[in-house]
């Protein structure tokens, strides 16, 4: 699966915070969900149930996008993508280790 993260500083050039959106390709079936699910609370804590979602539709399938993530600034955080099946089960994005950011402000 292809990935990308964009980064935004918060408010007025505060550094407490940074905005994180996600986007990512990968093929599912009907009724299936896409999250981004990592160690920070934005990102669902490693729940799969409490994960950012993503979102798609006809004319961007098989890309998924998510909605803003705010993150505290200057904390690094790791993250996977994982697929939600219809039956509850979860199959996660495949590779041993898990995607990592430093999330700093600014833009991506």
């Amino acid at each position: 699966a292809s990935h990308m993260a964009s980064k935004r500083q918060g408010r007025e050039g505060s550094s407490l915070w940074t905005q994180l959106l996600f986007k990512v390709k990968v093929s599912t079936a009907f009724g299936d969900t896409v999250v981004c699910c990592g160690s920070d609370k934005a990102l669902g804590n490693w729940d799969p149930e409490r994960a950012l979602k993503l979102s798609t539709g006809s004319l961007t399938f098989p890309h998924w996008y998510s909605c803003t993530a705010y993150v505290s600034t200057g904390r690094g955080l790791q993250y996977k993508f994982a697929v939600k099946h219809n039956d509850g089960s979860v199959t996660w994005e495949e590779g041993g280790y898990n995607r990592r950011i430093v999330p700093i402000g600014g833009r991506l």
